[in-house]
This record gives C-alpha cells, sequence and structure tokens, in this order.
C-alpha cells in the first residue's frame, strides 16, 4: 500500500503501516477508526475502503462484504472511477459482491449480479464459467429424481447381492449367472440414471449461458471479427 501525494493524513499514514496481506488488521483498523475515516480526503478513504472490502472477503466474511460493498459501488459510480491500482474497480466489486452471496448459498442473487456483469462485458469468459456455476446449483425438480432413481438402483442392486450370496449360490446354482446378469444391468442402469440427468442438466446449462452471452453481444453489436482482436 504505497502512495505518492505530498499531504497524507495521519490515519491514512496508520493504515500504509499495515501489509497488504494482514487482512485482519486491516479489518480491525477500519473499524476501530469508522468515524475518523469520514474526515479524511476522499481518495484515502477510498483506498482504505477498498483495502477493508478486499480483507472481508479474503477471510470469508461474505455477509459483512455484502454490507458494506455497495457503499463502494456508489462511489466508485458517483466518482467515475473505472479503474484503480490497474484493475476495473467497478467490475470487481460487483464480481466478488456475486461470489460472496454464491458462497452463502444465495445462488439466485450471485447470478442476477453475474448476469449484470456479462451485460457489461460479455468478452470476459470468467463471468460465464461463474454463471454456469450459479446456475448449477439450482437443481431442477428432473435431476432430483434421476438422483434418487440412482440410489434406488444401487441398494437394490447390493441387496441383489446378498440374496445371490446368501442364497442363490448356496441353494440354486443353477440361476446364480441370471442373478449376476440381473443385478449388474441394475447396477448399470442406476449410472445411467445418475450421469445421464447430470450431464443433460450440466449441457442444457453450457447452452443456456451460451446463448445468454450471444445475446448480450449481439445487443452490443460485438462481432466475431472484434472477438478475435480482442484475444
Amino acid at each position: 500500500m504505497t502512495d505518492s501525494r505530498t499531504y497524507q493524513s495521519k490515519l491514512y499514514l496508520e493504515f500504509l503501516e499495515i501489509a497488504p496481506n494482514e487482512y485482519r488488521e486491516t479489518v480491525t483498523f477500519v473499524e476501530e477508526n469508522l468515524e475518523g475515516l469520514k474526515r479524511i480526503p476522499f481518495n484515502e478513504y477510498f483506498e482504505i475502503l477498498l483495502a477493508y472490502l478486499n480483507a472481508l472477503f479474503e477471510i470469508g466474511h461474505y455477509h459483512d462484504y455484502l454490507r458494506r460493498v455497495d457503499v463502494a459501488i456508489e462511489a466508485s459510480i458517483l466518482k467515475n472511477i473505472k479503474e484503480y491500482n490497474g484493475c476495473n474497480v467497478y467490475e470487481q466489486l460487483l464480481f466478488r459482491k456475486a461470489a460472496s452471496n454464491y458462497n452463502i448459498m444465495e445462488y439466485r442473487k450471485a447470478e442476477y449480479i453475474i448476469k449484470e456483469l456479462i451485460k457489461i462485458n460479455p468478452l470476459n469468459k470468467g463471468y460465464s464459467a461463474f454463471l454456469k456455476r450459479a446456475l448449477q446449483k439450482n437443481v431442477p425438480d428432473y435431476v432430483m429424481n434421476l438422483r434418487a432413481a440412482g440410489m434406488f438402483t444401487f441398494m437394490l442392486s447390493a441387496f441383489l447381492i446378498s440374496i445371490e450370496l446368501l442364497i442363490i449360490r448356496t441353494f440354486f446354482e443353477i440361476y446364480a449367472d441370471r442373478v449376476e446378469l440381473g443385478r449388474n444391468t441394475i447396477f448399470m442402469i442406476g449410472w445411467a440414471f445418475l450421469l445421464g440427468g447430470e450431464l443433460f442438466f450440466r449441457y442444457g446449462v453450457h447452452k443456456k449461458v451460451m446463448k445468454f452471452v450471444e445475446q448480450v453481444k449481439r445487443k452490443k453489436h460485438i462481432t466475431k471479427i472484434e472477438v478475435k482482436e480482442l484475444v
């Protein structure tokens, strides 16, 4: 955390003494100086605020991050701050807001925010990948039913194995091959339920995300040629 300005407030200088990776110290410092931070120059306040939000995110205080992040987002809009320390601060704040919602299992909120980010920057593949992760957490009923069916067939297969070992091979050896074939078939059907449902669901999510991204690109008039030039 360095700065080349000639004037620096006492509170800001104290903040600079904290190492960038000392996240808990950063959180403690900010929360102990909330009133003082309101009186320092905006550029110093904004830098400390970003460091505080970063610290909250890094130590997993996602609820606290969500309670505070909108202040920084609004400030970046009002002051027209698009980049800070080489990164797009507005997109970064929004992305971490989505990630925080995701980490506290508020998947619908994460989905909404990441879609807004894609509308801003549809060429960011990280946003598309994150949207897929969020959508995959909203498992539809048919996938849950197929999972249940798969687990049932696995239990049935296990039951048939016990019957085969305890009864069939002891008293009805002539039917052992048929029983073995039957329980192997049931076991494979179980895997077909599980894998088929998951693969079909994930493919559907992939297609849905790609369709959404392409729609955004068309609205922003981004062509395939422009995408190649930006890569």
